[in-house]
């Protein structure tokens, strides 16, 4: 459900009806989920989509020793915590801005405010 409910808001960036910060590292992710549904040939024009309705925020170096401070703290709780989303919750956590998603590993962080994409729809 949560690959389905992802998949539509990548639809929705497609369109343009959705914008705002996205880590650079979403940009992976996102490739994944593209690649995992069998979409190769609209990989192109969602990440062009993406980059041009997002403004992308770049690895710092604050923003990878957060990760490793969040990756720590989280990674040793029931299932873990990627490297991936350590990155994204860190950038969301030094620009002071909602981390938006369906991932429920997400649904533990208490250093940022997490929502669902459904809180802007």
């Amino acid at each position: 459900e949560g690959a389905e409910k992802s998949a539509a808001l990548i639809r929705r960036c497609e369109t343009g009806k959705v914008g705002g910060y996205e880590c650079v590292v979403t940009l992976s992710e996102i490739t994944t989920i593209i690649l995992r549904e069998g979409r190769q040939s609209d990989l192109e024009s969602v990440l062009s989509g993406m980059r041009e309705d997002f403004s992308l925020v770049n690895i710092t170096p604050e923003i990878a020793v957060l990760s490793g401070v969040l990756k720590s703290r989280y990674a040793a709780a029931r299932k873990g915590f990627s490297l991936a989303d350590s990155l994204i919750c860190a950038a969301a956590q030094i620009m002071d801005l909602p981390l938006v998603t369906y991932d429920s590993e997400f649904d533990r962080v208490t250093e940022v405010d997490v929502r669902k994409p459904d809180h802007f729809c």
